[in-house]
């Protein structure tokens, strides 16, 4: 039976002086190799070492610890060629072969094996060779369980360096940050394979050891799937740490978790800017002095629950302190977005087409925290993140800290970037920075007081939310602002599989207020496009007479919006145009009363389609959001009353009834002259507010409660039509709420389907107004429909 692999006891005699210019001694060490062949290029890359021993210092007959060689790390077995080097070690990295030599790996492991170290660059005539390597032992190993990586989850790696840099007036405060390529997964039960033009990303860091040059860190944790195998980069940096969080470079290293795991390792800290300064050797040397694998999965937890601090922040407040807050901003991973009933590789590739230079930078705000009052050092609530929530371990996040204010133009502190893998290290803390200071960007610091891995939450978004909002101290539109407004709200997003954003859902209107609450409605994640989706929420002031007033929007989500319910859950109602006007600070404040998941009825399905609400902006109204897609159909079949938003059943949409196609049941009454359409009971539709009165819910029709069905002109109700000439109304239609058409009455002449009766002249006031007249025309009782407002 042959040898699982060989456990090599080796050492050199009469090695090479190669410090002091030959007067003193050598600090050897010994890398074996495949053999790339004599003739390799120099830009070739060589393959990794097989082994690699500790050096010894000032030692010329050195015995290094003996190490193994398996036979499945050679490809022809004991044939396999082998180059073996041995070297002396500098301080600056820059080591000196003292010699090589060739050989099969069955020749290697004969007790009678003899060899020279020879230098390939010498060629002297005097020259014989630069000292012996001896072969102690090979030791057969039989016992497969004895090879631990390839059970090794991940390795604990204890490092100390020597020598560190003074950073500091009298030393400095040293830690490593380990990082690696980033890679991605080849497939099931494959390799990870590292990712085309991967950056490196934070893997690891240790903790920060005080005024301390010679320090002894903590083991770390390096997983072998995160540092993409043993093979793969990984780069080591030496910071000293400043309380200012502008940590100062020492140096930096790179190397692999194969020769890392070795623990032989001694590499000189390099800082690449002071090469070729005068007397520049090194900024430190780092060793590996204890190794152990890790042979169960670990941290496979994907969830956290963070206890996050801050202190020494800024003050923004006249009392001389700050209100703090903090958000959390991501990408999250689009295939999280969605409800279970959706597509998501379809929906994946409508929102991210793959087009060249597509941008898809943009984060949503994943956590936002409570208000901390009056607080420089605040602690704050614990709060939890998934890693599939913020785009994986390595995702990029954006933490910033602002001080609330009431009016909701909330002061920013500070904030900086990391990944969720930064935020579960220990003692992670950071320092928050803000360009715009004058004299320091240092604002604070922010800190991972705990940390505790959870279970990973299974399930996807819900299909709706229920939602109420409600606006406060609203910019003043009527009477050139010496009144109050009569605001509504309008929701535009981009449904599911859609290209384009359109009107959703519009709101009742409040009369003559600046503040108040809309009548609750369901917030469906089909019509909205998921949870990362964006949503323009528009506030408008509404005109009986004349055009609505815009006020100002707010751009947001889903998700942004399920992580306001917070003590203070505000967002700020801005107008462009009149964004950077001296003075101008917002035009309202918008508030997040309800926000509740909804489960979805029995048997649901997706939507199948998607109308825009009863809403078109003025002539020249800005619609960079807004686009003339009226209708646009998907698979699937709606449920029943799905996207009715008139609170009927628990602040729910209810369906829609059947128009009268043979005008209104006899318990209605007889339509009386003047006084509009009659009162819909029980239908979702409030009664008219007198003769002409537009209704107060705009966005309900009359006698349906279905905020996006087309509305149908009524008697008493103005439609508004802005390319119809002025004092030219919408003729009424026969049928249900509407009064039986008198001949003559109502009917402009020349108008096809409406006859003139001999002997009534058109008289002023019957429906058709003199031209230069504008506006609503004198209304006659029971002569035709009020014109449309303007």
């Amino acid at each position: 039976m042959s040898a699982y692999g060989y456990q090599i006891a080796c050492g050199g005699r009469k090695l090479e002086r190669k410090d002091m210019a030959g007067m003193g001694k050598s600090d050897p060490w010994l890398c074996i190799y495949l053999d790339p062949g004599k003739h390799m290029k120099k830009n070739t890359v060589r393959p990794p070492p097989i082994w690699k021993t500790e050096v010894l210092d000032n030692n010329l007959n050195p015995e290094w610890r003996p190490f193994p060689i398996y036979m499945d790390q050679l490809p022809h077995g004991q044939g396999t060629p082998l180059l073996v080097e041995c070297y002396d070690y500098d301080d600056d990295g820059n080591h000196d072969l003292i010699g090589e030599f060739r050989c099969q790996f069955g020749q290697l492991i004969d007790p009678r094996f003899k060899a020279v170290f020879i230098h390939p660059r010498k060629k002297s005539p005097f020259y014989k060779h630069s000292g012996h390597f001896v072969l102690k032992s090979a030791q057969p190993i039989n016992d497969p369980s004895k090879r631990v990586e390839l059970k090794a989850y991940g390795w604990w790696i204890q490092f100390k360096a020597k020598g560190v840099e003074r950073k500091d007036i009298i030393s400095s405060d040293p830690f490593l940050t380990i990082k690696a390529l980033k890679t991605t997964s080849a497939g099931p039960n494959m390799p990870p394979v590292v990712a085309k033009n991967a950056k490196p990303v934070v893997v690891a860091k240790t903790e920060v050891i005080k005024n301390n040059l010679n320090p002894l860190w903590k083991p770390i944790y390096l997983d072998v799937a995160l540092c993409g195998g043993y093979y793969a980069p990984i780069f080591v940096e030496m910071s000293d740490w400043d309380a200012n969080h502008k940590h100062d470079f020492i140096g930096s290293f790179q190397t692999t978790l194969h020769e890392l795991r070795m623990g032989t390792l001694r590499m000189p800290v390099i800082n690449k800017s002071k090469v070729g300064n005068t007397l520049y050797r090194n900024s430190g040397e780092c060793y590996v002095t204890e190794v152990k694998p890790q042979l169960e999965p670990n941290n496979q937890d994907k969830s956290f629950r963070f206890f996050f601090t801050a202190k020494n922040l800024d003050r923004k407040d006249i009392s001389g302190k700050s209100d703090p807050y903090f958000v959390i901003l991501g990408k999250p991973n689009p295939l999280e977005s969605f409800p279970y009933h959706w597509d998501p590789k379809g929906e994946q590739m409508m929102r991210f087409p793959p087009k060249k230079g597509h941008k898809t930078t943009q984060q949503a705000q994943l956590v936002k925290s409570e208000v901390i009052q009056k607080s420089l050092n605040p602690k704050w609530s614990p709060k939890v993140l998934d890693s599939k929530q913020v785009g994986g371990m390595d995702g990029k996040l954006t933490i910033q800290v602002f001080d609330w204010d009431s009016r909701g133009s909330h002061d920013f502190i500070g904030g900086f970037e990391c990944s969720l893998r930064e935020l579960t290290l220990p003692n992670a803390s950071f320092g928050l920075t803000n360009s715009k200071k004058t004299f320091s960007s240092a604002a604070g610091v922010f800190k991972v007081e705990k940390c505790d891995p959870m279970k990973v939450k299974q399930g996807l978004p819900p299909y709706a939310y229920k939602a109420q909002f409600s606006v406060n101290k609203i910019e003043r539109k009527d009477m050139m602002g010496m009144g109050k407004s009569d605001p509504f709200l309008v929701f535009i997003a981009r449904p599911y599989m859609q290209a384009k954003q359109f009107p959703i859902y519009k709101t009742e209107f409040i009369r003559s207020a600046t503040s108040g609450s809309f009548n609750p409605f369901l917030l469906d994640m089909a019509s909205y496009g998921g949870y990362d989706s964006p949503i323009v929420i528009e506030a408008w002031d509404h005109d009986d007479i004349g055009k609505d007033d815009f006020i100002g929007r707010v751009v947001t989500t889903i998700r942004e919006l399920s992580t306001q319910l917070t003590d203070r859950p505000q967002l700020t109602l801005i107008n462009p145009k009149k964004k950077g006007r001296i003075g101008y600070k917002d035009s309202g404040i918008l508030t997040v009363n309800t926000f509740e998941p909804v489960d979805p009825p029995a048997n649901y399905q997706a939507p199948r389609t998607f109308q825009r609400a009863q809403f078109t902006p003025p002539p020249g109204y800005d619609q960079v959001v807004v686009t003339q897609t009226t209708q646009v159909s998907q698979g699937g079949a709606p449920p029943q009353g799905f996207h009715q938003a008139a609170p009927g059943q628990q602040g729910y949409a209810q369906q829609a009834p059947q128009a009268y196609p043979q005008g209104p049941p006899q318990a209605y009454g007889q339509q009386q002259p003047g006084y509009g359409a009659p009162p819909q009971q029980g239908y979702g539709a409030p009664p008219q507010q007198g003769y002409g009165q537009p209704q107060r819910a705009a966005s309900q029709h009359p006698g349906y409660g279905h905020p996006q069905q087309q509305q149908q002109p009524g008697y008493g109700q103005p439609q508004r039509a802005p390319s119809q000439h002025p004092g030219y109304g919408q003729q009424p239609q026969q049928g249900y709420g509407q009064p039986p058409q008198q001949p003559g009455y109502g009917a402009p002449p020349g108008q096809h389907g409406y006859s003139q009766q001999q002997g009534h002249p058109q008289q002023p006031g019957y429906g058709h107004p003199p031209p230069q007249q504008g506006g609503y025309p004198q209304q006659q009782q029971g002569y035709g429909a009020p014109p449309p407002q303007y």
